[in-house]
């Protein structure tokens, strides 16, 4: 169909969210072209972008209702104004005549059935108590005896594009479940409820491998209470989801939609997959001491399945909170599941000499003769609480039992590597640690149920033995996590469960989670600096992602000279037309002037350095040392000299016998050679090859805060970052501009790391 100019110049200002133009200039077409449906309904879509849902019903009533671009926005204005059942019915509808309508199947998704428990299938409680796994001195087994080990993935299933809260389509649950059977692993672990794909899934899964079915262990996930009071209406709250999860799992629960969580009519019952109960977070040492402060004298319960005497208060609660679960599942379903809390290094209940809190390091440094009006650095105290599940007994009621559940990685807290008792361990401090750990656990079966080390570019902690906090090659990333796990095994613990299924974009790490702005658009680009966004099995990249020495794709953007570049979700990509030692400069800022200035060097080293004024992090006296901060001015000024990027993953630390420790600092500006024809490296940024050199800067290492949305680090802003129209480019004496798109939907692939072989044959049976 030819439109008329008219219609067109409206197309280009919609696309440009001009919408008050978009409107004018319909107003005018539709006097000369009254019957032209699709210029009402562009201007409908015009006026509902402006919020006038009035005006927008008005350009839609000439429109006839089967047109299903009319009643997509009559669908989505039904639901703007508090009509989510008469949206989803409306929505429906359309998909019966057209099913191909991927913007609708999306938007349905927003308005899930209400379903309730006069929903659920009749259910006779069993007269028997059902009790498929229980616990030995190691770990779990099976009713028949037979030792398990858990050999695990951890389920994050955020996309790309997506938080958390918005789940994958049934598919993927088939497809990841299948991938971790082919892993050789034995068990899901689901933090939280998930829809009810996920147990319809897993379900059929297990009926259709009934010999090697996947056990799960199942969350209850909170975040942490208001003014640290565990009891009362947050702890009613957090029973609630308790019930939610075991009604789930025994497949009769009907969970109405609730903005952030997953709802929906649950039928599938793998209460006998079900090896255990993890209940709760990471506790925050903060919140555990207030409670325990708030609540000094609770520390007995006496519970039918769970009790304490003289414990914590925050035993004394995690106690009773463990005990309600088991009953309601005893009284409603009659089954027993081995039960744990969340814990970690940070709260676990050894005494580590060279962890201070912040106020005994600083009584040592005031004694030591130094001055200063505060602490620069801000840290969790990572050694002054801690919960012990020793403290929690069972009655003989609770023949399920009770075990430890420890997200512990190698490399954190710096207790890990610092104290003398795991440097001395023949293997590695990580195993040093676990078998200590393990000793003080005694009989009772202690997993690890976080583990894992990511292939991020950028190193966020040290590690004695080079099991750190980012900063790995995909190769290396599998080896360690072998590794690890080796140490896990030979420690004699129950198993771990591998951090994660999945490389996801919507997290953040302490280190590089101030230049990712705006946050709310954090899921639709992928930082490879950023340690937590890089863990997975599977990674999560741009469907344009092309790998490090690999010519410019069709795709990319021809500028003079012969230059090309690529914007993806991960890199900015330039093909430089030279084979030699050359030098080029980056303006990414409003500011007049180039912010880094990158060298490369066939032989010696290559840099990217920034305008001093612009630096991430930059060094302050902080009493008688320096450390590295935040820089929370950081905007470029014009005349500042080009100084490296530094970071410092491990801050100066004094023991609590006055041990000083000094900081660990990293380069992160110092560009490696590399080629990834042969294996996925996300340390490397730059390749030489045959009549072209690609370079590849990850978008933080540049201060671009948000790709998608071409937004650039200005702190000196309230919102913190700045918009920009195009970046420059200088090289051989020209200077030219280039952009790239902007994007809502980022398209994605998934890819199989390496991890996947190498633990599919240290899990092999």
């Amino acid at each position: 169909m030819t439109y008329p100019q008219s219609y067109q110049e409206a197309q280009n200002a919609y696309r440009n969210q001009k919408f008050q133009e978009t409107v004018q200039i319909l107003n005018l077409h539709l006097k000369e072209f009254p019957q032209d449906h699709d210029a009402r309904i562009l201007l409908a879509f015009a006026h509902y972008q402006l919020q006038d849902f009035p005006l927008a019903l008005k350009a839609l009533q000439e429109v006839p209702e089967t047109d299903p671009d009319a009643a997509y926005l009559r669908a989505l204005i039904l639901g703007r104004q508090g009509q989510p059942e008469a949206a989803r019915v409306l929505l429906e509808k359309i998909l019966e005549q057209h099913p191909d309508r991927k913007d609708i199947q999306a938007e349905l998704l927003k308005y899930p059935r209400t379903y309730t428990e006069k929903d659920l299938k009749p259910y006779q409680r069993p007269a028997r108590l059902q009790m498929p796994y229980l616990l030995n001195s190691k770990g779990f087994q099976d009713r028949s005896g037979k030792s398990i080990e858990v050999k695990g993935m951890n389920f994050g299933v955020a996309l790309p594009g997506k938080f958390p809260s918005e789940f994958p389509e049934k598919a993927y649950f088939q497809q990841w479940i299948q991938l971790t059977a082919d892993m050789n692993a034995n068990v899901i672990r689901a933090y939280t409820i998930l829809p009810p794909a996920f147990y319809e899934a897993l379900l059929q899964h297990n009926k259709a491998h009934p010999k090697n079915p996947l056990y799960l262990i199942h969350g209850v996930w909170t975040e942490l209470p208001e003014n640290d009071e565990y009891r009362g209406a947050f702890e009613e709250q957090f029973f609630k989801e308790a019930r939610d999860v075991i009604n789930v799992v025994h497949g009769r629960a009907a969970i109405p939609p609730v903005p952030g969580h997953a709802s929906g009519l649950y039928q599938s019952d793998v209460s006998p997959y079900l090896l255990g109960i993890i209940v709760g977070r990471e506790w925050e040492p903060y919140s555990v001491l207030a409670f325990n402060q708030l609540a000094p004298d609770f520390t007995s319960y006496q519970g039918r399945f769970l009790q304490t005497r003289g414990a914590s208060p925050m035993e004394t609660w995690l106690a009773r909170i463990m005990d309600r679960m088991v009953a309601y599942q005893v009284d409603t379903y009659n089954q027993q599941t081995p039960i744990a809390f969340t814990n970690w290094p940070t709260l676990d209940p050894l005494t580590h000499t060279t962890e201070t809190t912040r106020d005994e390091e600083n009584a040592i440094r005031r004694k030591l003769g130094e001055q200063f009006e505060k602490p620069l650095v801000n840290e969790f105290n990572n050694d002054e609480v801690g919960v012990d599940a020793l403290n929690i007994k069972p009655t003989p009621a609770f023949q399920a039992g009770q075990f430890a559940s420890y997200h512990a990685y190698p490399y954190y807290p710096d207790f890990m590597n610092l104290d003398p008792e795991y440097s001395k361990h023949p293997v590695s401090n990580y195993q040093g640690y676990l078998e200590n750990l393990k000793k003080h656990h005694g009989s009772m079966p202690l997993l690890i149920s976080e583990i894992g080390v990511p292939s991020s570019r950028s190193v966020a902690h040290f590690q004695n033995q080079g099991y750190t906090h980012g900063g790995h090659s995909e190769a290396e990333q599998a080896r360690i996590n072998r590794v690890l796990f080796q140490q896990i095994r030979d420690a004699g613990l129950a198993g771990g469960i591998m951090f994660a299924l999945l490389d996801e974009w919507f997290k953040h790490n302490w280190l590089y989670m101030d230049f990712e702005l705006p946050a709310e658009r954090n899921p639709l680009w992928h930082s490879v600096m950023d340690a937590e966004q890089n863990y997975g099995v599977l990674s999560a990249e741009d469907a344009r992602e092309v790998t490090l020495c690999s010519p410019p794709p069709k795709g990319a953007t021809l500028l003079e000279d012969g230059v090309k570049t690529l914007a993806t979700a991960a890199y900015l990509h330039l093909w430089l037309p030279t084979t030699s030692d050359t030098e080029f400069w980056l303006d990414t800022h409003p500011e007049e002037g180039f912010e880094y200035q990158v060298n490369i060097r066939t032989s010696g080293t290559s840099e990217i350095r920034v305008n001093a004024a612009y630096a991430p992090f930059v060094e302050v006296q902080d009493g008688s040392y320096q450390t590295l901060i935040f820089n929370r001015t950081a905007r470029p000024r014009a005349g500042e000299p080009f100084v490296p990027i530094v970071s410092q993953p491990n801050r100066l630390r004094f023991g609590r016998e006055g041990t000083l420790y000094p900081r660990k600092l990293d380069f992160p500006g110092v560009l490696k050679a590399g080629d990834e024809r042969s294996g996925r490296d996300a340390t490397r940024d730059y390749c030489v090859a045959e009549g072209f050199t690609h370079v590849r800067l990850p978008w933080t290492l540049i201060h671009v805060t948000d790709p998608s949305s071409r937004s650039v680090l200005d702190l000196t802003r309230d919102e913190g970052f700045v918009q920009v129209k195009d970046l420059k480019l200088k090289w051989q004496g020209k200077t030219q501009s280039f952009t790239w798109d902007t994007w809502e939907n980022p398209p994605f692939k998934l890819r199989v790391k390496p991890v996947f072989e190498t633990m599919k044959d240290f899990w092999k049976p």
